[in-house]
């Protein structure tokens, strides 16, 4: 890879990488504005899966639709999609943003431990180390009385975590089972379709439906820039994978963390204990140790 291509295979990281870190303060300000986390779920599936599909037309590709490849996108969207979206806006109605996004850093970290389990990769001392120091991270967060802010909960915490658990369940279901003829932008598509009618009736039957109504003010504005940073890193990261491989890609991980934090701390006034700044440095040399060695190429949303 020239100089110049690892440079501009670098920034389009910074953009993906970047715009993840935002996604929990975009997170925060659309259910202060009033959205419900199932409603905001709805529209991140059925919105950017729709404009993912066309997204499919457009490279003459097509949606398979066989029973085994909708069951494939209805996982992948209840893990990569449904579910953790919505814990996602739950959460950030009562968790600093900063705190969100270190939560989800530990993707990294949780793909490589269910990996090793259901014996999709091999075991290493090194990276066993970098799961520990993960562990750390999060046990510095919960178990010191000045860990949280007085405002978080360490049941909401645990449910932050499980977003990043059901992230890594879906790296390791595609690494495993994904059809060799559904590529990534169909697998991105299929996906976010079948988790947004996946939790269409739920959302019906609680009556939580976000609508999006003209003018535009703060919650449509927000719903629609979710979709939009949903599409973008999709594209991007697949596009750097492609390239680059998912070692390089991965890197973005880093960046999101760092962005999420630093967002909360400019937008939100956040302020951390120097528990958590501990955690932060604990869970990025975790996330170093884990860090996959080079070998051949396989796309995972969010390596």
């Amino acid at each position: 890879m020239s100089a110049y291509n690892r440079w501009w295979l670098r920034g389009c990281l910074f953009v993906a990488g970047g715009l993840w870190g935002i996604t929990p303060a975009l997170s925060r300000i659309a259910t202060d504005a009033g959205g419900h986390p199932l409603g905001l779920t709805l529209w991140q599936g059925l919105g950017g899966g729709a404009a993912m599909l066309v997204v499919v037309w457009l490279r003459g590709s097509r949606l398979p639709l066989a029973p085994k490849r909708l069951l494939f996108y209805g996982v992948c969207g209840l893990t990569g999609t449904a579910i953790p979206t919505t814990l996602l806006f739950a959460s950030a109605q009562h968790l600093p943003v900063g705190i969100i996004a270190l939560a989800i850093s530990a993707v990294p970290l949780l793909t490589y431990a269910i990996a090793i389990m259901v014996r999709v990769d091999a075991l290493s001392p090194v990276r066993v180390a970098g799961i520990m120091l993960g562990l750390l991270a999060v046990c510095l967060l919960v178990l010191p009385e000045q860990g949280l802010p007085a405002t978080a909960s360490v049941g909401w915490l645990l449910a932050a975590m499980v977003i990043p658990l059901l992230y890594a369940s879906e790296n390791n279901i595609i690494a495993v089972f994904r059809p060799a003829d559904v590529d990534a932008w169909t697998l991105v598509c299929g996906m976010l379709l079948c988790g947004g009618l996946a939790i269409l009736p739920v959302t019906y039957l609680s009556d939580s439906f976000t609508p999006i109504n003209y003018p535009f003010r703060v919650i449509e504005w927000t719903t629609l820039a979710l979709i939009a940073v949903n599409i973008i890193c999709y594209a991007t990261f697949i596009y750097v994978i492609r390239l680059a491989g998912p070692v390089f890609a991965s890197q973005a991980n880093y960046i999101t963390m760092l962005v999420g934090v630093l967002v909360g701390i400019i937008v939100f006034s956040e302020q951390h204990s120097a528990w958590v700044w501990a955690a932060i440095v604990l869970m990025i040399l975790g996330m170093a140790l884990v860090e996959e060695r080079p070998k051949p190429e396989r796309e995972q949303r969010h390596a």
